[in-house]
């Protein structure tokens, strides 16, 4: 009368084994983001801002899609040799060095169109909150302003994977290479930065 349950969990434990692997679980992403300043942060530059890092942790709840959490950082900067800065009882004119730097926190959300595919595209959302320090030093003097605001993220991209076992093709890779653009849409401001908002390209690594 034994016979029956040991065969049955025999049976069960050789499907289990065969079952496609899929890499689910906790993956990390490291990414260089390189960006375009827009809106208020064009007042401190209009160059492309080569300062920029992300780092993440996402986990997957199934092939097609992943929360998690994320933290970015950019740097904004340029130097005028002359110019003159409005200050509260008047402006001050010679050279000046103005500088933005950015730190977000988010909230992520990914979706994954080709989950099993070599080149796997994605979309996704982020929401959180963005710190602002706005920095201007005019000849000796630094005049500095902090704040804060709301964050709103939308992204997409493409992870290619360079991992992938070439005889399980139904298994999520577990090493990819991050390719994406990522839209920052924030409400923090200081001073006469009025928004931080910029867009930037995100070249990384997504790792198990």
């Amino acid at each position: 009368m034994r016979t029956l349950p040991v065969i049955s969990l025999v049976v069960l434990a050789a499907v289990t084994s065969s079952a496609p692997a899929r890499a689910q679980g906790f993956y990390w992403t490291f990414a260089y983001e390189p960006s375009v300043p827009l809106s208020g942060l064009r007042t401190v530059t209009t160059n492309v801002s080569f300062a920029g890092a992300s780092l993440g942790a996402k986990y997957l709840f199934g092939p097609s899609w992943s929360l998690g959490l994320s933290g970015h950082w950019n740097q904004f900067a340029e130097k005028y040799p002359r110019a003159t800065y409005a200050i509260m009882d008047g402006a001050l004119t010679g050279a000046v060095f103005r500088q933005a730097w950015t730190g977000s926190v988010l909230v992520d959300l990914q979706v994954y169109l080709a989950p099993y595919a070599p080149i796997n595209p994605y979309l996704g959302v982020g929401g959180g909150v963005t710190w602002l320090s706005n920095e201007v030093l005019v000849s000796d003097l630094t005049f500095p302003a902090n704040g804060s605001g709301v964050t709103v993220c939308p992204e997409a991209g493409i992870l290619i994977a360079f991992d992938r076992d070439p005889f399980d093709k139904e298994q999520f890779a577990m090493q990819s290479i991050m390719v994406g653009v990522r839209w920052t849409l924030s409400g923090a401001k200081a001073r006469d930065v009025t928004s931080s908002s910029f867009l930037g390209l995100t070249l990384g690594l997504f790792s198990y």
